[in-house]
Order: structure tokens, then C-alpha cells, then sequence
């Protein structure tokens, strides 16, 4: 996909200092402003997630640790009050990022195109 105004590129380190080797760990993505958004991503298991992702397991520590995830979130401005999007980025319901724009016009849509890195 090319790089335009549209799409928004975003990287954020995540420690997973906080957890056992054996811990789960689950992923949340919330689109906010009253917008609409789907999510996709491959999981670190090859399955291919996409829509909703609400505590989503990615695996566990020992398995995701040193590695990264990169996921699509597609955002589209139907709220007739603001053109203001955002997505926050929670693991094992603790916020990890948080990243808003505005869309360019009314109705139009953004790709947020967001990396996190496991260490």
C-alpha cells in the first residue's frame, strides 16, 4: 500500500518484563471518537485475525518475546460530529499506545498501520 495522507504509520516497543514465561498474553484494539474500524493482523501463530479484536490471545511470553506484531486498522469517520479518530492499543488490558488523527474529509478513512515490538 503506498504511503499517503491516508495511512499512518506507527511503532511502539511493549516490555513484557511485568510477566511470566508462561503468561498469556492478550491483545485489545479500541477505535474511539464514535468512528468505525476493523482490525487485521497474523497472529504469531499464522491465523490470520480480522474484525473486532477484544482480549484476543497472542500467545505466550516465551513465545512472542523479541518479536513483532503488525496490524491494519481501518477507521472510517462516520460520526456527523467530529472528523477526529483513534486507536488505543491495550495489553492484558493495560494501554500500550494511543494514536489519533483527523481524516482528511468527511467520511473518508484512515489506515493506521501500527508495529509493536515485544521485548
Amino acid at each position: 500500500m503506498a504511503k499517503s495522507e491516508y495511512m499512518k504509520e506507527n511503532e511502539f516497543p511493549y516490555s513484557l518484563k511485568k510477566f511470566t514465561s508462561n503468561s498469556t498474553i492478550y491483545l485489545s484494539i479500541i477505535v474511539g471518537e464514535g468512528q468505525y474500524g476493523n482490525s487485521s493482523f497474523k497472529n504469531f501463530n499464522g491465523e490470520i485475525v480480522t474484525g473486532s479484536v477484544l482480549n484476543r490471545i497472542l500467545g505466550k511470553k516465551k513465545d512472542i518475546i523479541n518479536k513483532s506484531l503488525e496490524i491494519i486498522t481501518v477507521v472510517t469517520d462516520t460520526s456527523p460530529h467530529t472528523n477526529h479518530t483513534s486507536v488505543t492499543y491495550k495489553i492484558n488490558n493495560n494501554e500500550a499506545a494511543s494514536y489519533d488523527y483527523d481524516v482528511p474529509n468527511d467520511n473518508g478513512t484512515l489506515f493506521y498501520k501500527t508495529t509493536i515490538n515485544f521485548n
